[in-house]
């Protein structure tokens, strides 16, 4: 009697059966965990620019000018009387239009931007008398990304 080295039918539709319920486990968590992944950049980015825009007072201060900068433009630069500096040494994710998930969107004005998480915005503005960057509008976002 020859014995053949082979998987029978049975054994190839239990394997596809386990591998089906694995993917119906684990597919839904990997999307939660992208929607995890671009509040916590968020976050950090926000801890990021506000850390920023209190080390420029801080500059300000030692060069005798007590106010805040008048605003951050969309490279997060400072601009103050003929000089630009950059508040944040390596630039944030930018997007130039609406709807990409994960990315900032300056409002044109240097103090209004926009975080994309899920295609839902959540609208930071930044007041130049008081150097806040404060969460000013979201669809619940606002609490995650300023924790």
């Amino acid at each position: 009697m020859k014995f053949r080295n082979a998987f029978t039918m049975t054994e190839l539709i239990f394997v596809i059966v386990v591998l089906g319920i694995l993917a119906s486990v684990a597919i839904p968590r990997i999307g939660s965990s992208i929607t995890d992944a671009q509040v916590a950049r968020g976050t950090a980015d926000v801890a990021a620019i506000r850390s920023a825009i209190l080390a420029e007072r801080q500059r300000l201060l030692l060069q005798g000018v007590s106010s805040f900068v008048p605003d951050i433009n969309d490279n997060f630069t400072a601009s103050e009387t003929n000089t630009t500096r950059r508040l944040l040494t390596y630039p944030l994710k930018m997007d130039t239009t609406s709807g990409t998930s994960g990315t900032w969107l300056a409002g044109g004005d240097g103090v209004t931007f926009t975080y994309q998480i899920d295609n839902a915005n959540t609208v930071f503005t930044y007041t130049p008398a008081t150097g806040r960057f404060d969460c000013t509008s979201g669809t619940g976002k606002c609490d995650q990304l300023t924790k």
